[in-house]
């Protein structure tokens, strides 16, 4: 176990760059400007039933359904959450794209994420197991083997579980800092 560990950290201090986070989430948006036609917003939101937007100069997210494009505005229905966790749809919303900040879409689930951190401490659980185990064993080779292969895929499967509930979020429209986010046609000079 020892030289394993070793061997892990020469691999790791060998020249292995470390990830950097996406510091802004908006260099990966679609758009920088509102949409110039329905078809470029069709393109996108195409199979999206549920979005999300910010106004600028708020911190509070708006979570609306069956957005349409319009040329001066974004048209959509309100979503409120009541403390019972149901949702009620309200009255439309008519929003100016020089008021929107930012829109999002569902990017899918974090299931997968979930799983791997799962049985990454599944087998960090099992290994631990097996070592404290160890004293009094006499198939301590046999217990190094098995009890990682029930714990990693019980870590797994919860982490899978877990990660399910998360839906993760990617920008489609961000509009420039200061700047105006009205169609092309629409800007004034």
């Amino acid at each position: 176990m020892h030289t394993a560990l070793c061997l892990g950290l020469a691999l790791l201090s060998s020249g292995v760059a470390p990830l950097e986070p996406v510091k802004d989430p908006c260099t990966k948006a679609v758009f920088e400007s509102a949409p110039a036609t329905e078809r470029e917003w069709l393109a996108v939101t195409f199979d999206v039933d549920e979005l999300r937007v910010r106004r600028q100069n708020e911190e509070k997210w708006l979570e609306v359904r069956d957005a349409s494009w319009r040329p001066d505005a974004l048209l959509a229905v309100d979503l409120l959450a009541w403390s019972s966790s149901r949702r009620v749809l309200t009255d439309s919303l008519i929003i100016p794209w020089g008021e929107i900040e930012r829109i999002d879409r569902p990017r899918g689930s974090r299931a997968g994420l979930g799983a791997g951190v799962g049985a990454f401490v599944g087998l960090g659980v099992g290994l631990g197991i097996a070592y404290l185990d160890a004293d009094d064993c006499e198939f301590c080779g046999f217990g190094y083997l098995v009890i990682p292969l029930i714990t990693m895929p019980i870590g797994a499967v919860t982490g899978a579980v877990i990660g399910s509930t998360q839906n993760g979020w990617a920008p489609i429209f961000c509009a420039p800092p200061g700047g105006n986010s009205a169609p092309p046609d629409k800007v004034r000079e």
